[in-house]
């Protein structure tokens, strides 16, 4: 299979975070139209094409014809999937930009990104953007669509925006769960101190306040908290290590190697936060001895056990949504056709015609066919 490459200006690996583990990035000289051939190989590259080569830098690859002269290897964290979705591997080579301004090609689609200075929002960033698509169309008219031009979104959710409803589902359910849980240990912990009312008679009476009670009571709840909080972060740090190794749903940066998706410090702190407010809170029930709180569980409880099954049920349609046609047995795939091999309509019809022609040969292929922009529902 032919590695895929991608065009990045040279502030790209330093906006990112991609270090380089080998050699160096591209220079500004270098993302100069017109500029030498050079290139940026991933780590997987690197050693599954280039065999691991201690020489690499300076190294030539052939893509589509040209040689490029392999000048840096990025480091193994690096995760290209994540800045490629429609890629399944991501880039195996990054080449410079070289962004010629003079082109007449009315083929260009750039996707930039950018950090804001400290005090721009991020709804002033996108009225500036929209404001130069306005100067663009007044500029250039006919140049860019009124309902097209200029758009900016949060790096965060381009990751996740086909996936939000579901991992928002998801996350209210498992909310819901916890509270049933939460519901489910007051109860016992009322049933126990039901259990317990002769010590504390005899705690009272040997002088005990009834703050102390309280605390002691408190005590016990947090600590039970905080052992489910951390078996909880165990058995949630090997469920995540099983899902990237079957890399569930597709997310961006999902899989073992270079994964955003980790059991990291926020988790903990979240863990460790929700666990003492949670076993504060709930302790305090036991701690009042009210009559009635039994029946008021038990019926939150109930409620709240309805509640979760309704969310896994829409979490479960939202999975199985009917997108308006047959999807069944249906593969895709896509290709940029790039390179002097490419210049002209001629080469690019008489390819994807013989590429048609061969797969309805293929005798498990009912029909074929082929588009400019894209399948039904695609972004493009």
């Amino acid at each position: 299979m032919a590695p895929v490459d991608d065009r990045v200006s040279i502030d790209f690996f330093r906006l990112f975070g991609a270090r380089v583990a080998q050699g160096r990035a591209f220079s500004a000289a270098e993302d100069r139209p017109g500029g030498p051939h050079v290139a940026v190989v991933s780590d997987r590259f690197w050693r599954n094409r280039l065999g691991q080569s201690s020489r690499v830098i300076d190294q030539a690859v052939s893509l589509d014809g040209d040689l490029f002269t392999v000048i840096g290897v990025l480091d193994s964290n690096f995760d290209g999937r994540a800045l490629s979705p429609s890629l399944a591997d991501g880039p195996d080579i990054w080449l410079p930009l070289q962004m010629d301004p003079g082109t007449t090609s009315d083929l260009n689609v750039y996707f930039a990104a950018g950090r804001l200075r400290e005090g721009v929002s991020f709804e002033l960033a996108r009225t500036e953007t929209a404001n130069a698509a306005n100067v663009v169309r007044r500029t250039f008219p006919g140049a860019m669509p009124v309902d097209n031009g200029l758009s900016v979104e949060r790096l965060p959710a381009v990751f996740v925006r086909e996936v939000r409803p579901a991992l928002l589902s998801l996350w209210a359910a498992v909310t819901v769960v916890l509270l049933i849980a939460c519901a489910n240990t007051v109860n016992l912990l009322l049933v126990r101190a039901s259990v317990r009312e002769r010590e504390m008679a005899i705690r009272v009476a040997t002088g005990a306040s009834g703050g102390r009670i309280v605390r002691q009571l408190l005590t016990e709840s947090v600590a039970l908290a905080m052992a489910g909080g951390g078996a909880g972060l165990v058995v949630g740090a090997i469920g995540t290590r099983v899902l990237l190794s079957i890399q569930a749903w597709n997310l961006p940066g999902f899989g073992p190697e270079g994964s955003r998706v980790t059991v990291d410090v926020r988790v903990l702190a979240f863990t460790l936060i929700t666990s003492l407010g949670i076993g504060v809170a709930f302790g305090v029930v036991p701690a009042l001895r009210r009559s009635g709180v039994v029946v008021v569980e038990v019926s939150l409880a109930l409620m709240l056990l309805v509640g979760a099954a309704l969310l896994i049920r829409s979490f479960v349609a939202v999975r199985r949504v009917e997108p308006g046609f047959d999807t069944h047995h249906v593969l895709t795939m896509q290709t940029a056709l790039i390179g002097r091999h490419f210049a002209s309509g001629r080469a690019v019809s008489g390819l994807v015609t013989d590429a048609l022609h061969r797969l309805e040969a293929l005798p498990d292929v009912e029909v074929a066919a082929s588009t400019l922009t894209g399948v039904p529902l695609d972004a493009g």
